[in-house]
């Protein structure tokens, strides 16, 4: 493996594209002072990452940019091409072009890397050049002043420089960070045994905590499905009550119409007697003196008959009063069954809030089984088992499925017994002025 060729762009003395070839031998570069012959070197070092600024004998990066008259370029680009050939460098390619591009900003600068044209960073240029026994610490490149050093070293150090060019100062680098690493391993193992310990005694708590937490929660399920039964029997007993009242309300409309027939045959009938009456004073008018007081008499037994029927109607009436607030009372009991109903649904729908509250409270201490199992998973030890738990919901859904008796079919009928109470006092009124009319006709006082 050897560089077959070196392409420079504005880096340095090289304003325009320059592109010098290598051979796989001994290639010698001459030149007078100032030509540009250590910028080659420096080209190298430069696109391999192998050195820093100073090095290369610069104060700044930006100042390897190659100064123009016309005014300095904002960018250097450098490419370095290897024959790799016997892949003495391990990628399967007979040519690597490993490429450094420096662009300069009104902020700063920016460096870019470039392996076979994908952008990798400076450690993969070194990775890869490592495999191919080039590291920056090594002496791949021997600068000017290198050799006399060298020479003037202590045996210790001669000794190094050895070992890194045959590559043994890799390995006991490498043994040295192995060495580190084991002993950051160590450190950690007992970070670990230290969190398994405080691990353990945690598990256990939550272990107990879990227990507490499931018998509460199964006493806590108990006890609303026994709160469901205590609902569900309110419900039905209210119902039942509500079905009596019903019942009880039907019989008393029942029992009104007939008493509303009774009150008009009894209107019919003294609507016949003030016909009767009225033909009689017409027949006294007729008739002589002698007659008149037998008239009157049949007139006082017509009126006895008129007052037990009066009395008959108020009695009717009276009883028809009765009934309408026995219906009164009906209603307001009905609709009091019907708060009550509504009540029992309000307590259904906060016993499922606090099922609700409860089921979240069991996902924040599910959770805190969870973290304790991925800190387990860490250091690869056991696993914990997840529990969770359902909440039984059949007899709550059950009750809300049972409609109750509506309130329209019931509150219908109250308008219809108010006109009715309406009409027949209306009726009661008319028949009494037109008895009073027929008693002043006759001179009944």
């Amino acid at each position: 493996m050897h560089i077959k060729e070196i392409e420079l762009q504005n880096f340095k003395s090289f304003g325009k594209k320059s592109k010098i070839p290598f051979f796989d031998d001994f290639t010698t570069i001459s030149g007078p002072n100032g030509s540009g012959k250590s910028n080659i070197i420096d080209g190298i070092l430069f696109g391999l990452g192998l050195s820093s600024s100073r090095v290369l004998r610069a104060e700044k990066l930006t100042d390897l940019i190659f100064n123009a008259d016309n005014g300095r370029k904002n960018f250097a680009h450098v490419t370095i091409r290897f024959d790799n050939k016997d892949r003495e460098m391990p990628v399967d390619s007979d040519e690597i072009v490993i490429t450094r591009k420096l662009r300069q900003t009104e902020t700063g600068y920016y460096s870019y890397y470039y392996f076979n044209d994908t952008p990798v960073t400076l450690a993969d240029i070194h990775n890869y050049l490592s495999k191919a026994k080039i590291t920056p610490e090594g002496y791949n490149v021997v600068m000017q002043g290198d050799v006399t050093h060298i020479i003037e070293m202590t045996p210790t150090e001669r000794r190094k420089i050895i070992d890194e060019i045959a590559g043994v100062a890799e390995f006991d680098e490498k043994k040295d960070q192995a060495f580190n690493e084991l002993e950051i391993v160590r450190e950690r193992v007992e970070r670990v045994d230290i969190i398994l310990t405080e691990v353990d005694e945690q598990l256990s708590k939550l272990q107990h905590e879990r227990d507490q937490a499931l018998k509460y929660q199964s006493l806590r399920n108990e006890k609303r499905r026994y709160e469901g039964y205590v609902l569900l029997a309110k419900l039905k007993d209210a119902k039942n009550e509500m079905d009596k009242l019903m019942s009880e309300l039907k019989d008393k409309e029942i029992k009104r119409e007939d008493l509303q027939k009774q009150v008009g045959e009894r209107k019919h009938e003294l609507s016949a007697i003030q016909d009767k009456l009225s033909d009689l004073n017409a027949l006294i008018i007729q008739k002589g003196e002698g007659e008149q007081i037998a008239l009157r008499k049949e007139i006082e037994s017509i009126k006895g008959e008129i007052s037990r029927c009066s009395s008959t109607i108020e009695l009717a009436e009276n009883e028809i009063n009765d009934i309408e607030s026995q219906r009164r009372k009906a209603f307001l009991e009905i609709d009091a069954t019907q708060a009550k109903v509504a009540g029992f649904s309000e307590k259904l729908n906060e016993e499922n809030q606090r099922k609700e509250t409860l089921s979240s409270e069991l996902g924040d201490r599910n959770t805190q089984l969870l973290v304790v199992r991925s800190k387990i998973a860490e250091v690869g030890t056991g696993c914990l088992m997840r529990y969770g738990g359902n909440l039984l919901r059949q007899g709550i859904r059950s009750l809300r499925s049972r409609s109750l008796y509506p309130k329209s079919s019931l509150r219908i009928s109250i308008p219809q017994v108010r006109g009715t109470r309406y009409r027949s006092s209306q009726r009661k009124n008319r028949n009494s002025r037109e008895t009073w009319l027929i008693l002043r006709k006759t001179g009944y006082r």
